[in-house]
């Protein structure tokens, strides 16, 4: 009886070996998913290079400095560089006038306590935003966007100019019905008074509907 007993004690739980064995795959996995994260925080400067980044040269141009800062910004996003990178890989491409702007711009950055508050992306946005396309610019864009109409331009160079124009007012656009009518109200009397009796209430519908008009 008292081997039995023994037996008894010293058997191992199949339940247990099996919650063992779960465990320890549930602990490879996790390990192997914490490598690849940490493998894919950040991307090489080889990497960056690679896709071909374009260059700003400093043009006294507010929408090519705009588009040039949305481009570089989708780029670093879609390599998920890190805050650091972003600003090192971006301000690489500075070039000309660019350059020597962002040279003084980042002294007087570093003449801060850049331990405790260290250039970022969004601290580098506000900096450049603020050179190359200021508030009072943007705000230009934003009125020459809600005075928008047709007048001698085709629908198609109507509609061009639309979706340029449209990134400086989104708050006008924020629903596809809202841009619709405000594609229509630029339109010149005779298309507009026909979109607005059709009752098309999409910008893309629009369009086509007086490109066939």
């Amino acid at each position: 009886m008292r081997n039995n007993e023994r037996l008894r004690v010293t058997r191992t739980d199949p339940l247990d070996e099996a919650a063992t064995r779960l465990l320890d795959r549930l602990a490879h996995v996790a390990s192997r998913g914490a490598g690849r994260v940490k493998a894919r925080a950040g991307c090489s400067f080889e990497t960056f290079m690679k896709q071909n980044p374009l260059s700003f040269d400093g043009k006294p141009n507010p929408t090519e400095a705009e588009n040039w800062f949305l481009e570089m910004e989708k780029l670093l996003e879609a390599l998920d560089c890190t805050d650091s990178q972003k600003v090192r890989f971006a301000t690489f491409k500075l070039t000309g006038e660019a350059k020597r702007w962002w040279r003084s711009a980042k002294a007087i950055l570093e003449g801060m306590d850049t331990e405790k508050n260290p250039i970022t992306w969004e601290k580098f946005k506000g900096v450049f935003y603020d050179n190359y396309f200021p508030e009072v610019v943007r705000e230009r864009k934003e009125r020459e966007f809600a005075d928008l109409v047709q007048g001698n331009m085709t629908v198609e160079q109507y509609a061009a100019k639309f979706i340029k124009l449209s990134c400086f007012g989104p708050h006008l656009i924020l629903t596809e019905s809202k841009k619709a009518r405000r594609f229509q109200k630029g339109l010149n009397e005779r298309l507009r008074h026909h979109l607005i009796a059709s009752g098309v209430d999409n910008y893309a519908k629009s369009v086509k509907r007086a490109m066939r008009l």
